[in-house]
């Protein structure tokens, strides 16, 4: 929350409030894109982590579907962003000037999903000591890199530092992660009959359906996370005013 809030007034101060209004409407687009990359698959895996724990047989096959699910689903999303980034960045941002972002961001997608499922793993399997330390490591990172870029490039460093700061993450959580028990190469390489197996029960369950009631949850959430962001924008916008 303070590594957001001082983001916020970086912004505010080094792009103004034009600026800032890019990077809210960016951001809101950035969390719609995550949702459907990878909403899907969330409550799956929190589930079956938690259920199976660390030393099932049924770890790896898991495993295996979420990351291929992920990894589908992400390299779609991405490739769309990719081949519409164009249209996105002067419908979005009123200026084509912005394609590269978007372009940057189908690529680094992936490295946001992964990341997330990393997550969503830890999550399951209640490890709380681990996900918080890789949430904090997180925030302080993404609080230096994003301010850094703020203030030697402006929006085009906001932006950037969106789509961009995944990359360096990613290998952080890695580097945690690396003498994990569960969470290995090895067990994320299940057999294609396990991943058919799998991805059928997946989509057979109402865990893994996004229902209307779960979609309306992420909607309203997405909500007070949109208008959170904009009461910031408007407080800021008013005191750079004065």
């Amino acid at each position: 929350m303070i590594s957001g809030f001082v983001i916020i007034k970086a912004v505010a101060i080094y792009i103004g409030p034009n600026g800032s209004a890019l990077v809210g409407q960016f951001t809101n687009f950035s969390q719609i894109i995550m949702t459907v990359a990878q909403e899907a698959i969330n409550t799956g895996v929190t589930k079956y982590a938690a259920e199976y724990g660390k030393e099932s047989e049924r770890i790896p096959a898991l495993f295996s579907t979420a990351s291929k699910i992920n990894l589908v689903s992400s390299v779609i999303v991405g490739a769309g962003i990719m081949v519409f980034s164009s249209f996105a960045s002067e419908y979005l941002l009123k200026s084509e000037g912005y394609t590269y972002v978007f372009v940057i961001f189908g690529f680094t997608i992936v490295l946001f999903a992964i990341n997330s499922l990393l997550l969503l793993i830890l999550n399951g399997f209640k490890e709380i000591k681990t996900f918080v330390m890789i949430n904090i490591v997180q925030s302080i990172y993404g609080l230096i890199f994003t301010t850094l870029l703020i203030v030697f490039l402006d929006i085009d460093g906001a932006l950037i530092a969106l789509v961009a700061n995944q990359s360096a993450i990613f290998l952080i959580v890695l580097w945690m992660l690396r003498k994990h028990q569960a969470i290995n190469l090895e067990n994320f390489k299940g057999a294609f009959d396990d991943f058919l197996d799998y991805n059928l029960d997946f989509l057979v369950t109402g865990d893994y359906l996004v229902t209307r009631k779960k979609m309306s949850i992420s909607i309203n959430e997405l909500k007070k996370n949109i208008y959170m962001r904009l009461f910031f924008f408007n407080i800021l916008a008013r005191s750079e005013a004065r």
